[in-house]
């Protein structure tokens, strides 16, 4: 009896330690060619370039993951204004995908894998954001 009552414990122990691990792994929010803290979580400041506003993205820091990046504004004199001041501050609107590649090829494979959009994703380089040169925007930007 004491035999079968210590194998229930032990397997018991195993069962615990496993769910452990795969909850462990799970933490990690890192998608397809997901490689670490490429870009911290955070407000990646939007800026005002040749008129064109572009919004804050809140970036979750997990990389290639659909939806890691939220854009924020605020309803001001009856009209909706995005956050573009480095605060990401406000309500939470949409949601958009940025991706890690090596250039817009490989950029386009990621989108489509995460179901992110099937147009051509756009360089962030260029565009006034402070990204690394491999960060691209899928194409899809979806409503919250």
């Amino acid at each position: 009896m004491k035999s079968r009552r210590n194998s229930i414990v032990r397997l018991s122990m195993v069962a615990v330690a496993a769910a452990a691990l795969s909850l462990s792994a799970c933490a990690t929010e890192e998608g397809p060619g997901g490689g670490g803290a490429w870009v911290p979580a955070g407000c990646v400041a939007g800026n005002t370039t040749g008129g064109t506003v572009h919004p804050d993205i809140q970036f979750s820091g997990a990389t290639n993951v659909r939806g890691n990046g939220t854009l924020s504004g605020n309803w001001a004199d009856g009209n909706f204004v995005v956050s573009s001041d480095g605060s990401c501050s406000g309500l939470k609107f949409a949601a958009m995908t940025i991706v890690q590649a090596a250039d817009q090829s490989a950029a386009n494979s990621l989108c489509a894998l995460l179901g992110a959009g099937t147009d051509p994703a756009t360089a962030t380089a260029g565009s006034g954001y402070d990204l690394p040169a491999d960060a691209w925007a899928c194409s899809e930007t979806f409503f919250l």
